[in-house]
Order: C-alpha cells, then sequence, then structure tokens
C-alpha cells in the first residue's frame, strides 16, 4: 500500500508516476466545461467534485485511481445534471492531464538549513519526475517559506532574497535541459 496522508487515492499518470489527486483542478475543469456549454457562472462545479471527493475518500477502496476512473465518475455526476437541464457539461469536459504540484518546502530538512547542492539535487530529479508523466502545467509551491527556512527562518532577509531568485532561476533552467515534450507551463509561487 503506498502511503497518502490526505486519504485520498492518487491519480496515475503512468505506470511509473502517480501525484496527490488536486481537487481545486478537477474544480476549475468542470466550471470551464459548464461555461463551455453556455452555463455562465455555474455554481455546480464545486458541490460535483465534493461529491467525487467524498465517494473516493469513503468509498473508493484502491491506492490509486486512473484519469479515465476519475473521468468516468464525473461523467456520472453530470450526467444526473444534464436530466435536470444542465445540458452539454459532459460533451464539453476535456480533463487532459492535470499539472502536477512540487512543494518546494519538502527538499529542506527540518532544522531549516541546508546544504545548497543538496536541495538543487533533490529539486532538479523532482523536476525530472514531475515532466515524466507529459502534464502541460507545472505548479512549484511554497517559493518564499522555502527561501525563509533555507536562509535560516530568524526574519526576512537579503539572504531570502537571493535564495528566491536562485530558485526561481534554476526552475527554468532545468526545465530547459530537460526539454519537457509539448508546451509546459510553469507556476512559481
Amino acid at each position: 500500500m503506498l502511503f497518502n496522508d490526505n486519504e485520498l487515492p492518487l491519480l496515475k499518470l503512468s505506470e511509473d508516476q502517480s501525484i496527490s489527486l488536486d481537487r481545486s483542478w478537477f474544480e476549475e475543469q468542470v466550471a470551464i466545461a459548464a461555461e463551455k456549454a453556455g452555463h455562465k457562472d455555474w455554481q455546480l462545479a464545486a458541490p460535483v467534485v465534493d461529491a467525487l471527493m467524498r465517494y473516493l475518500r469513503h468509498r473508493f477502496s484502491k491506492d490509486t485511481i486512473s484519469m479515465d476512473e476519475i473521468r468516468e465518475r464525473i461523467v456520472t455526476a453530470l450526467s444526473l445534471l444534464e436530466t435536470m437541464g444542465f445540458d452539454g457539461i459532459v460533451s464539453c469536459l476535456d480533463l487532459g492531464v492535470p499539472p502536477v504540484t512540487i512543494e518546494l518546502g519538502d527538499f529542506v530538512p527540518e532544522s531549516g538549513w541546508a546544504d545548497e547542492e543538496a536541495f538543487f539535487i533533490e529539486l532538479g530529479e523532482a523536476l525530472r519526475g514531475a515532466c515524466e508523466g507529459g502534464p502541460t502545467r507545472l505548479r512549484c509551491r511554497g517559493l518564499r517559506r522555502t527561501a525563509y527556512r533555507l536562509a535560516g527562518g530568524q526574519r526576512w532577509t537579503a539572504d531570502c532574497e537571493q535564495w528566491v531568485e536562485r530558485i526561481s532561476d534554476f526552475i527554468p533552467a532545468c526545465l530547459a535541459e530537460l526539454r519537457p515534450v509539448g508546451r509546459l507551463v510553469v507556476m512559481v509561487s
């Protein structure tokens, strides 16, 4: 059994890559499909995804779930709504490949002080692994918090700013070396 601290199955992107489910991304995709189907400001995307997450948390018994299985469950929920007059959403739903999220703070030891080389090696390995499934979006979260911890975590200093800059420069440079297939949008926050 895989360790998964949020009680949800991992989303299986390929035979050797699984990621945490990103609830906000699924909600965004359902809302986009509703808008494409002509349902402006549709307020049911969140409840549809909430129901899916409850099902996965309490009723789904496997450690991983495929995109096809996720799509099937979302389509089932949306099909019920189509019987109530919300037509066309299912045909407009395009889940594609979800964004992969990297928590930058995961590469900082609890003490905060890190070996610079070790931090960038681990981050580079994570970026390489993230690109394997062919995502179109990559999120790197926790930049300022990570820089603060790497600089010692006493107060925000010029060292923190330098860490922000170095990490921000490293991510695109590393991805340029990896040359991910297709278009990859990277968000660092």
